[in-house]
């Protein structure tokens, strides 16, 4: 694992659409993510670089060769510490890009359709209901592991330095028990390569969000 990552998700988004089902998540670890879930010809994954860019990437797409011809829009986005407030700016700014009425009442799960009927749907990690982001998820899936209670410990433990010496515990979480494997990982996307085996795809925490991918 050697060499410097390209961080830049726009390695990942192809310059034209050529799936009639789209997956827009807010960066490179979530586009591994649904590549890790979801191997399907039919479904095109696309980053749209942070949560505050989603608006100008809804505008920018609209505009793409082959965007036409899609007919479903998955949008994924961390609940970070509010899931509502989370849900509620993504529906804001698919209605600004879109020139369309914020749906009423705001819709929990499910599709939605735009003026041209193409149907659109927001999805929140780890879930729906809880506060969090990918990393939240991921942890669903290891904390069974001898050596999580050793991870929570030291989480514990910087809660109580001050300043708290990280901006993100649920990362640095899921990234202190990557560094704690027989080959230890720094990069999110070696771990969710299948050859890493550190993930299972079938893995019950993921059940759900794996449904809603299949609903595609």
């Amino acid at each position: 694992m050697t060499g410097r990552r390209d961080t830049s998700p726009r390695r990942y988004n192809l310059p034209t659409f050529k799936a009639p089902n789209v997956v827009l998540v807010e960066g490179p670890d979530e586009f591994e993510f649904i590549r890790f879930l979801q191997k399907r010809e039919d479904v095109q994954i696309h980053s749209y670089e942070g949560k505050d860019q989603l608006r100008l990437e809804i505008k920018t797409i609209l505009g793409v060769e082959g965007f036409e011809d899609v007919r479903r829009v998955l949008i994924v986005r961390d609940s970070d510490s509010d899931p509502i407030a989370a849900r509620a700016s993504v529906l804001s700014q698919w209605s600004a890009a879109l020139s369309c009425p914020i749906p009423n009442p705001l819709p929990t799960a499910g599709w939605f359709p735009d003026s041209t009927n193409r149907e659109w749907n927001v999805t929140l990690l780890p879930d729906q209901s809880s506060t969090g982001d990918l990393e939240s998820l991921l942890w669903r899936a290891v904390d069974a592991s001898d050596h999580t209670n050793c991870i929570d410990a030291l989480i514990r433990c910087l809660k109580n330095c001050s300043p708290v010496p990280v901006t993100s515990l649920t990362k640095a979480r899921l990234y202190a028990w990557l560094a704690t494997q027989k080959e230890p990982c720094k990069q999110l996307d070696w771990a969710l390569n299948p050859k890493a085996s550190l993930f299972d795809p079938n893995h019950p925490a993921f059940r759900d969000f794996a449904n809603l991918l299949d609903s595609l």
